[in-house]
């Protein structure tokens, strides 16, 4: 997606949920999805927006997030997704996909700006299950 279609999903809930990307295989089997299609619902992206302060030129990130991101289990079914970038933001991202209870859908639960602490946390606390990709 462009940055003036996230915005216009943010903004206005056009269309009510989008795809965000791919999982890859070996993490479904982790928490059991039989999917890898990723989305996000308009309710999200908007918390998002407000709560976490992020602006449309965040919302491109989250492919990359997702394909290149250090990823770590903090809870059932969840994996959440750590990614430094220095070039456009100069910061931690992070976020969580969720995984239903049937296995059938994963959506994005939170995205926002981490601190170098809490990516430190989670990961010591969690444990690594992929390195991020350069």
């Amino acid at each position: 997606m462009t940055e003036e279609e996230w915005f216009r999903f943010v903004a206005y809930g056009d269309p009510s949920h989008v795809s965000v990307g791919r999982l890859p295989e070996t993490l479904c089997k982790r928490i059991g999805a039989s999917t890898t299609l990723i989305r996000m619902r308009h309710d999200y992206a908007l918390k998002s927006a407000q709560k976490h302060r992020l602006r449309a030129a965040h919302f491109p990130m989250l492919p990359i997030i997702i394909e290149c991101g250090r990823v770590i289990s903090d809870r059932e079914r969840h994996l959440s997704f750590y990614w430094y970038e220095n070039v456009v933001f100069g910061g931690w991202l992070a976020a969580t996909i969720k995984c239903n209870e049937p296995g059938t859908e994963l959506w994005v639960a939170t995205f926002h700006v981490a601190s170098a602490p809490e990516a430190k946390r989670m990961a010591k606390k969690h444990g690594i299950i992929r390195e991020e990709k350069l």
